[in-house]
């Protein structure tokens, strides 16, 4: 089942948009992330929709496109390619990457690394 984004849902709607979800009924919602094939009837595409249109996800990219329990789909998808690069630098170049990059710590300053 893909991906379904639902809208101006209230509280009393809730049981039902989840029991129609497991029985693989996704006539109520927005929505769809990929839409794979007629079944879904009018459920739009979440791309054909104007707020969503020129979104691009990026960390969240992989959702509901591979097993998040599975290593192996993460690897696939470049899972653990930052680690894989910086074990290969030295340490000087992970941290000159690092300060390059903008990344703050959460006290808004740039990590104090030792």
């Amino acid at each position: 089942m893909p991906s379904a984004i639902y809208a101006s849902v209230k509280p009393e709607e809730v049981e039902k948009i989840i029991k129609d979800r497991i029985e693989s009924d996704l006539s109520d919602a927005l929505a769809v992330r990929r839409k794979k094939n007629q079944e879904l009837g009018n459920v739009l595409a979440l791309d054909s929709l104007p707020e969503w249109r020129h979104q691009v996800r990026f960390v969240s990219r992989n959702y509901g496109l591979i097993d998040s329990e599975s290593i192996e789909d993460y690897l696939k998808t470049s899972g653990y390619s930052g680690p894989r690069k910086a074990i290969r630098l030295s340490r000087e170049e992970v941290i000159e990457i690092v300060g390059k990059s903008g990344l703050r710590g959460r006290g808004g300053r740039l990590p104090h690394v030792v």
